[in-house]
């Protein structure tokens, strides 16, 4: 499992204990979290590939690089979180 997978099961968890409990006694808690967590990984990977394409990359300025692609994921991140895990 992944980083949003263990997302996705802490918030099960924490937010939503019924449905945890739930998934957990038919065994359907594993399969549940893959999905999340395929779905939040395409998201992410399509939300991090268009900032990128909309912010292009200084060629000569390996800083400056390191801080756009940092910067893309988090947002990536953010976005797929909000929009996939904690639902």
């Amino acid at each position: 499992m992944g980083k949003y997978g263990r997302l996705r099961l802490n918030f099960l968890r924490k937010q939503k204990p019924q449905m945890y409990r739930e998934l957990l006694l038919t065994g359907k808690l594993a399969e549940h979290c893959a999905a999340d967590e395929k779905a939040a990984f395409e998201m992410s990977e399509k939300i991090r590939a268009g900032f990128l394409n909309k912010n292009p990359m200084a060629e000569d300025d390996t800083m400056e690089r390191i801080h756009l692609s940092a910067q893309a994921q988090r947002i990536a991140d953010e976005l797929a979180a909000a929009q996939i895990i904690c639902i």
